[in-house]
């Protein structure tokens, strides 16, 4: 499942447009394999909140569930 998403994105990839909501994107050490480090400063440029959580990995809420709480409880 996993290959398929990945190469839907990479051929197929979204149009970066402003969030019709105020909305926040939280990326870990892994997420360039996921979403580009341009691509993030692109949604951030048309008012995406971007949040960096170093030392974690994609399951981030199973690694440090208070430390995930902490970077999104203001937005949740």
């Amino acid at each position: 499942m996993a290959i398929g998403v990945f190469r839907d994105v990479a051929f197929h990839p979204i149009r970066i447009a402003a969030p019709e909501v105020p909305s926040t994107i939280v990326l870990s050490d892994e997420s360039p394999a996921v979403l580009s480090d341009a691509m993030a400063a692109e949604l951030e440029a048309v008012g995406w909140q971007i949040r960096r959580f170093a030392g974690v990995h994609h399951d981030m809420h199973l690694e440090d569930p208070d430390g995930t709480l902490a970077l999104i409880a203001d937005v949740l």
